[in-house]
């Protein structure tokens, strides 16, 4: 775990983690009992998600109108003559694939593509 040098290094790092305003405001908990054990498993499975879907070429992370969520790779588009640039894309997501969070989401699409891999929700 990351021990800051100074009390200063510690107050920045805690300002930035939080966003925190220079001075003090007591409505935020201290930088020791934000970031938990519990938490820090929580970033690091949220870091492989976002990791696997930068692997992911032409896949969206998509939502419906029903608060439900899927990444598909599976659609159509324009292709672009000179990326970045205004596109249309179009995709199918089957009924199976729709998650009720971003997570579960991912963690389906991780799984698809790794079938050995398994990342679960804390």
């Amino acid at each position: 775990m990351f021990a800051p040098g100074t009390p200063d290094e510690f107050k920045k790092i805690e300002e930035f983690i939080l966003g925190l305003p220079k001075k003090h405001d007591s409505t935020y908990p201290p930088l020791a009992v934000a970031v938990t054990p519990a938490r820090l498993a929580v970033l690091e499975k949220d870091e492989a998600r976002v990791n696997h879907m930068e692997t992911l070429e032409g896949a969206a992370l998509l939502s419906d109108d029903a608060g439900h969520w899927a990444v598909s790779g599976t659609g159509v588009q324009n292709v672009p003559d000179d990326p970045p640039q205004d596109i249309s894309t179009s995709f199918f997501v089957s009924r199976d694939e729709w998650s009720k969070s971003v997570r579960e989401a991912l963690d389906r699409s991780i799984a698809r593509a790794h079938p050995s891999t398994s990342i679960s929700n804390p």
